[in-house]
C-alpha cells in the first residue's frame, strides 16, 4: 500500500499494488474483493501481471488508521464469471439498509449458514441488564459476514 494525498483531503488515499499469477478460473477472469470495515470495492483481472487499485480518499481517520495498522482485506472469488456474479448477487443485500436488504439478509443466512428464524411473541420488549450487555456486540460492518461468504463459495 502506497499512501498519498493526491486529492488534498484531510487523510489522503492510497494505491494498492498487486501482483497476480495465472488466472484461477476457467473464464480467465478473477474477481478480487477489497474490503475494510468502512468500504467494500472490487476489481477483476484477466492477465497475470502487476495491477494497481486506486483508493482516492479514506472515509475518515478511522479507515486511515485501520488500513495503516491492518491493511486491506483481499478476497479472490475464482468460481468463474457466472458463479462470481451469482455469489455477488447473494452478498450485495448484506450491505444495503432497506426492507429488501433485510429480507434478503434473512434468506441468505437461512440458505448459506443454516440459520432459522421464528417470530417472537409480543410484546417485543426486553430488559437489558449490565450482565447481558457484554453478550451483545454488533458487528461494525458486513466485513466478517463477507469473509464467511467468500470462504463458503471458494
Amino acid at each position: 500500500m502506497e499512501f498519498h494525498n493526491k486529492t488534498g483531503s484531510q487523510f489522503g488515499g492510497g494505491t494498492l499494488h498487486i501482483q497476480t499469477s495465472k488466472p484461477h478460473s476457467w473464464t480467465c477472469m478473477d474477481l478480487y474483493i477489497f474490503a475494510t470495515p468502512y468500504r467494500v470495492t472490487w476489481d477483476y483481472y484477466f492477465l497475470a501481471r502487476k495491477h494497481t487499485l486506486e483508493l482516492k480518499e479514506w472515509v475518515g481517520r478511522a479507515e486511515y488508521d485501520y488500513v495503516k495498522n491492518n491493511g486491506v482485506s483481499i478476497f479472490l472469488m475464482h468460481s468463474g464469471m457466472i458463479g462470481t456474479l451469482l455469489a455477488l448477487w447473494d452478498v450485495f443485500p448484506l450491505f444495503t439498509n432497506t426492507g429488501w436488504g433485510e429480507s434478503s439478509n434473512l434468506a441468505f443466512l437461512e440458505k448459506h449458514m443454516g440459520a432459522s428464524f421464528s417470530v417472537r411473541p409480543q410484546p417485543w420488549v426486553t430488559n437489558i441488564t449490565v450482565d447481558s450487555k457484554e453478550s451483545y456486540r454488533p458487528w461494525k460492518s458486513g466485513l466478517p459476514v463477507l469473509m464467511l461468504v467468500i470462504q463458503q463459495f471458494a
